[in-house]
Order: C-alpha cells, then sequence, then structure tokens
C-alpha cells in the first residue's frame, strides 16, 4: 500500500471510485495520446514523477517523506529523484546560519 497526499478535491473526485482510474491499459498508449493532444514530442509519464520529487524538495521537503511517496525501498533510489537546485543549498545554508546566529545570542 502506498500513502499519496492528495488535494482536497482531487480527494473528493476519487473517493468511491474502485477499479482503473484511467481508460489507459498501458503507460504507452497514454504517452501517446498526451503527446498527440499536448505536441509535446519528448512527453514521457515519468518525468511527472521527477518533476514531482524536484519540486518536493525544492520546497523544502523531506528526503524521507519523498521516499514513501514514491514508494522506494531505498532511500539511495530516491535520491536519484529528488535533485537538489542552487537555491534550496543557498536556503538551507541560509536557515543553518540564522539558527546558529540565534543559538549564539539566546
Amino acid at each position: 500500500m502506498r500513502r499519496v497526499p492528495l488535494p482536497p478535491d482531487v480527494l473528493a473526485e476519487c473517493q468511491g471510485r474502485v477499479g482503473r482510474s484511467s481508460p489507459f491499459r498501458d503507460v504507452c498508449a497514454f504517452n501517446q495520446r498526451v503527446r498527440e493532444l499536448s505536441g509535446i514530442a519528448r512527453f514521457h509519464s515519468h518525468l511527472c514523477r521527477h518533476t514531482f520529487a524536484t519540486e518536493w524538495r525544492e520546497a523544502g521537503g523531506s528526503l524521507a517523506a519523498l521516499q514513501v511517496v514514491l514508494g522506494h525501498g531505498t532511500i539511495t533510489v530516491t535520491e536519484r529523484y529528488g535533485t537538489v537546485g542552487d537555491d534550496l543549498v543557498e536556503g538551507e545554508a541560509q536557515r543553518v546560519v540564522e539558527h546558529r546566529s540565534r543559538a549564539q545570542h539566546g
């Protein structure tokens, strides 16, 4: 079982539904249909997963929680998805400096 946090409106739409949530039998057919409708020639649904993971980390989400959401058996696998951008590194550095300053000045 995988726990996936959903916004309230999406959760309300999904409640009471049992079975397939998509009319597509396989991911290849889904990807092809998105390419056709969107014009994004290199679309692949797995890229959405990577984007989600990256945005999660850049918003300050923990790697451990992301591991649970993505359903990975080890944190090593999750680390590949949750790349950290420069802005997150700079924000964390600033947070640590501020925390240290508060601790030193009571």
